[in-house]
C-alpha cells in the first residue's frame, strides 16, 4: 500500500470511500488543474509503475484497489497537463467532430456535478442528454453552432460561472489539441475571473497592508509613536527564552521622569507630552540602532539592549543620562531622570524555562526597584534642598524693594549650582540665579551699612 498524497486524487460529486471505473475521469479534471508539468507526472508515474502495489491512498478521493492501480497510472502518464505543454493539433473531423467534444465536456460535467443535476438542468434546452451514456443524443442546433451555443446555454444558468469554470481547463485543452477557437462565453467568463482574481488580489494587498498598520500602531504608544509596554514584555519574553542556549547578555535599563507630574501641574499636559516626545526624540538620536526605545507606561521609557555586558550599558546610560541633564530644550531644565538596570545575569536559573515569568521579573525588578544613580548636579544634600522659610521671605521683601515683581509657583527649581527650593519665585521678564540676588543682597546691606556710618 501506498499513500499517494494529491497524486490520483479525484474531483467527482458521487464519492466512494474505494474507487470504480467512473473515478478515473474526476481523477483527470483534477490533475489537469493540479499538476504543473506533464514530465514530472510521467516520471513519477513510471517510479509507481515499478513496485508492486496492491493498494494506493491518496489524499483527496477514494481509494484505488488493485484493480484500478495500472488503468490509473496510464491515464496519468498520458495525461496533457501542466504551464508549458505543447499539444500536436489533430484533425477534428477524424475525432468524430465537434459532437464528440461536446460528450467529453458533458462526461465531465456529470462527473463533477453528479448526473441528476446536469440531467435537471439539461430538461429544458435545446439539447437531448442521456446521462447514463454521456451523450447529447439530439439537438435542435446545427453542427456550425452548437460548439458556442451550448457553452452559453451553460453560462445562463444559475450556476454558470461555476459550470463553466469546472470544464475550463478541459476546454482549453480541447481547443489547443483541435486548433478551434475558445467559446466566445467561456473566453469571457475567463477574462472575468482573472480580472475579479486581480481586483481580489489589490484587496487583500490593501488588507494585508492596512492589518499591518493596525498591528504597528497596536504595539506603539500614540504620544511619543516609540513602542509601547506590550512590545516590551513580548520583546523581553522572545529573547529571554533563548537565554539558556544563545548566552547572549540582556540588559533592561528603565528611565523614569521624576518630575513629569510637576510638569503637568503646572503648565499642563500638553506641555507634558511635549517633554515626553523630546525625551524620546533625544533617545533616539543617542542611542545605536539595534537597541530598542519603548515608552512602558506614564514618564517611564525602556531601553533594551543585546549582546552588551551590563558595566558597558552602565557606561552607556550615564552619558545618555548626563545628556539629557545639559539639554535646554525642556520647559523646566534640567529635567530629573532616575534609572535602574536589571541583567539577565540577575535572573534565577529556575526561571530560565519559563521566558513569561523571566521578563515579568525583569520588568518588575526594573519598574519597582530603581537602582539610583543620580548625576553630581543633582546630588544634592538636605541643607541645599530647602532653605528656612523666614531666609525665603526676607529675600523676598528684599526683592521686592528693589523693584522685582516676585509671583509664586509650585514648580521645583534650580540654579546650576546648588540651590533647590520647594517653591519658586518667578522673575517677570528676568532670568536672575539666586547665588546672584544673595550676593547682591549682602553687598546692599554693607552698601547700606556704610552710607549709615557716614
Amino acid at each position: 500500500m501506498v499513500s499517494g498524497g494529491d497524486l490520483f486524487g479525484s474531483v467527482t460529486a458521487d464519492w466512494h470511500l474505494y474507487a470504480d471505473e467512473d473515478y478515473l475521469d474526476g481523477m483527470i479534471a483534477f490533475h489537469e488543474v493540479y499538476m504543473p508539468s506533464h514530465d514530472i507526472l510521467a516520471s513519477a508515474m513510471d517510479l509507481l509503475d515499478s513496485y508492486p502495489l496492491n493498494m494506493i491512498c491518496p489524499q483527496h478521493g477514494s481509494i484505488l484497489p488493485k484493480a484500478l492501480i495500472e488503468p490509473a497510472i496510464a491515464t496519468l502518464t498520458k495525461l496533457p497537463c501542466g504551464l508549458f505543454l505543447e499539444i500536436p493539433v489533430k484533425d477534428l473531423d477524424e475525432e468524430g467532430g465537434v459532437r464528440s467534444l461536446l460528450d467529453q465536456i458533458l462526461t465531465r460535467l456529470i462527473t463533477i456535478h453528479g448526473a441528476e443535476e446536469i440531467r435537471v438542468m439539461f430538461k429544458q434546452s435545446p439539447f437531448t442528454v442521456n446521462t447514463k451514456l454521456r451523450k447529447i443524443t439530439k439537438s435542435s442546433i446545427d453542427d456550425d453552432s452548437i460548439w458556442n451555443a451550448f457553452f452559453s446555454f451553460l453560462g445562463e444558468q444559475r450556476s454558470g460561472t461555476q459550470y463553466l469554470a469546472s470544464i475550463s481547463s478541459m476546454v482549453e485543452l480541447l481547443c489547443k489539441k483541435y486548433g478551434i477557437p475558445l467559446p466566445e462565453s467561456l473566453n469571457s467568463v475567463l477574462f472575468r475571473s482573472q480580472t475579479e482574481t486581480e481586483e481580489n488580489r489589490r484587496q487583500v494587498q490593501i488588507l494585508q497592508t492596512q492589518l499591518k498598520k493596525f498591528e504597528e500602531d497596536l504595539h506603539r504608544d500614540p504620544i511619543t509613536k516609540l513602542y509601547n509596554q506590550e512590545f516590551y514584555l513580548a520583546w523581553l519574553e522572545k529573547e529571554l527564552s533563548g537565554i539558556s542556549s544563545q548566552k547572549r547578555p540582556i540588559t533592561s535599563c528603565v528611565m523614569n521622569i521624576d518630575n513629569l507630574d510637576r510638569i503637568n501641574l503646572d503648565f499642563g499636559s500638553t506641555e507634558g507630552d511635549k517633554t515626553l516626545r523630546l525625551l524620546a526624540t533625544l533617545l533616539i538620536e543617542h542611542v545605536e540602532s539595534q537597541v530598542q526605545v519603548c515608552r512602558i507606561g506614564g514618564s517611564a521609557f525602556a531601553l533594551l539592549y543585546v549582546s552588551i555586558e551590563k558595566d558597558e550599558v552602565i557606561d552607556r546610560v550615564t552619558k545618555l543620562r548626563n545628556l539629557i541633564h545639559e539639554d535646554d530644550r525642556f520647559i523646566v531644565p534640567p529635567i530629573n531622570v532616575s534609572m535602574g538596570i536589571f541583567h539577565s545575569s540577575e535572573i534565577p536559573k529556575a526561571l530560565h524555562q519559563d521566558p513569561e515569568q523571566m521578563a515579568l521579573l525583569v520588568n518588575q525588578s526594573t519598574c519597582s526597584e530603581f537602582v539610583w544613580q543620580r548625576s553630581r548636579e543633582e546630588a544634592l544634600s538636605p541643607a541645599q534642598q530647602m532653605l528656612p522659610a523666614v531666609e525665603l521671605y526676607l529675600l523676598c521683601c528684599w526683592l521686592t524693594t528693589l523693584g522685582f515683581p516676585v509671583t509664586w509657583s509650585n514648580t521645583p527649581w534650580k540654579s546650576n549650582h546648588f540651590v533647590c527650593l520647594p517653591q519658586t519665585m518667578v522673575l517677570q521678564q528676568r532670568r536672575v540665579y539666586l547665588p546672584t540676588l544673595w550676593i547682591s543682597f549682602f553687598v546692599s546691606c554693607l552698601s547700606q551699612k556704610s552710607a549709615d556710618s557716614h
